[in-house]
């Protein structure tokens, strides 16, 4: 299932934003699949649309808005009305004039530019990053592509037990079985220490990397994540992109996976989403719920 290498490519695509894999129609469609959503398309882009048991469709999401004509940004608002959505939530890198009075986020991430010397690129990464990096690899732990559903378990178990700890939303497994089946479309790097699976990083590499899922053993006691991510820079520079996405970022110094992405020294890159409400009722359910939702993971 894993381990073919992925063809080198004389060039790739400059960064479009973190969502744009999601106009990739063979990974919406396994992502509707496996999370119960229906694809639908609207105004040329591809949408997922929710849907609450006796309170029918919830949020029609479009993850990557390209357009930028006001027009087209309100007809897409009517075809969600039409499809009795209760919300409409979009993700642009175009800032929408036409929906200046509509709730709004700016979302990160951060970026490196993998046309850089592997010289310049160990500097950028800082001192403090080039020192956990020296430990790790001094303890003993190798980094490679996964390359047998052995490899697959182990980090599965790791990244499940990590977004149970830390109260991430975590993947359904014959989803990113079905995605890693795909060997241009991901790319699984193990962390291993005497032969035993430490960690691991997934990225979807559609048209460039995006930093999906990750998990490391904390017992540990290794800047695994730090070599992970130090081998994935060199593996896909080698690979012929020109950058790599970190998969969002939050300036909060209390995010844990934003302090260690910031320590990489990454560019800023910033999209933004429109969280529209349709439905008065049905929507302020569902922020309430959300909210809920959050609150208990932050306790």
């Amino acid at each position: 299932m894993i381990g073919l290498p992925q063809d080198p490519r004389s060039s790739a695509s400059s960064w479009l934003g973190t969502y744009e894999i999601f106009q990739y129609a063979p990974f919406v469609e396994m992502l509707a699949r496996h999370t119960g959503r229906r694809l639908v398309t609207v105004g040329g882009a591809i949408g997922l649309l929710s849907r609450k048991p006796g309170l029918g469709n919830m949020t029609l999401s479009v993850y990557h808005w390209t357009e930028t004509d006001g027009d087209q940004m309100l007809l897409l608002e009517r075809d969600a009305r039409n499809l009795c959505s209760a919300r409409l939530w979009v993700n642009t890198v175009v800032e929408q004039a036409s929906f200046a009075h509509r709730p709004v986020e700016k979302l990160h991430t951060l970026t490196l530019d993998l046309t850089r010397t592997e010289h310049y690129l160990w500097d950028q990464i800082g001192s403090n990053s080039r020192r956990k990096v020296r430990r790790c690899v001094k303890d003993g732990v190798t980094v490679t592509r996964a390359a047998s559903e052995a490899d697959f378990d182990g980090w599965w178990r790791i990244y499940s037990h990590t977004a149970e700890t830390k109260f991430f939303y975590r993947q359904p497994l014959a989803l990113v079985r079905e995605v890693c089946a795909q060997e241009r479309l991901s790319t699984l790097l193990v962390a291993k220490r005497r032969g035993t699976v430490i960690g691991g990083m997934l990225f979807l590499t559609h048209s460039y990397p995006v930093y999906w899922l990750g998990g490391f053993d904390r017992e540990s006691r290794t800047y695994t994540g730090h070599l992970n991510l130090w081998e994935a820079l060199l593996y896909f520079r080698h690979q012929g992109y020109s950058v790599i996405d970190l998969g969002g970022y939050e300036a909060d110094r209390a995010h844990g996976p934003s302090n260690f992405k910031r320590s990489f020294n990454g560019s800023l890159r910033s999209t933004y989403a429109y969280d529209i409400p349709l439905s008065p009722i049905r929507s302020s359910l569902l922020y309430a719920a959300e909210a809920m939702l959050g609150a208990l993971r932050r306790r």
